[in-house]
């Protein structure tokens, strides 16, 4: 993290080493079978995209696209799937975008933490409001911060 508290140089960190590990592998492989690709990606380069992701997740759009630039230029270098758009590539892979799957673990986290599957106690991290009993609303749930500078609204936990 930065002084700014902001994460772009890990993010820019780990993409660099995506990257150059991406290379390794398409220079280490002759095969370029897409099933094979696919595992060499999910194996190798995946994990480093999404380690920890919900700490460091971005919200600013340019280190979305940084970050996903990877998965696109890694489909894109498998000859049989060169024609294809982004999207059509990574259903012929059976993959999802990797902004998607940050999401899913930032749900998961959020869900283990409310229902004390972590060691983490939820009232620490999270403004819970239960409505009343006589009220139609929902009986309970979270509420956003209402002081926090951008930064801080763009973190996980708000």
């Amino acid at each position: 993290m930065s002084y700014d508290l902001s994460f772009k140089t890990h993010i820019s960190n780990i993409v660099a080493k995506a990257y150059s590990r991406q290379s390794v592998l398409f220079r280490g492989f002759v095969t370029r079978d897409f099933s094979f690709m696919r595992k060499a990606f999910i194996t190798y380069i995946r994990p480093i995209l999404e380690y920890n992701s919900p700490i460091w997740n971005p919200s600013e759009i340019y280190l979305i696209d940084l970050i996903e630039n990877i998965q696109r230029e890694f489909s894109r270098r498998i000859p049989a799937l060169s024609d294809f758009c982004y999207r059509d590539r990574l259903i012929k892979l059976k993959l999802d975008p990797l902004e998607l799957r940050r999401l899913r673990f930032d749900l998961c986290l959020y869900y283990k933490i409310l229902h004390n599957l972590t060691p983490l106690n939820p009232s620490d991290y999270f403004m819970i409001y239960h409505s009343l009993p006589s009220s139609r609303s929902a009986p309970t749930y979270l509420t956003k911060p209402t002081k926090a500078s951008n930064r801080l609204l763009s973190s996980f936990l708000p």
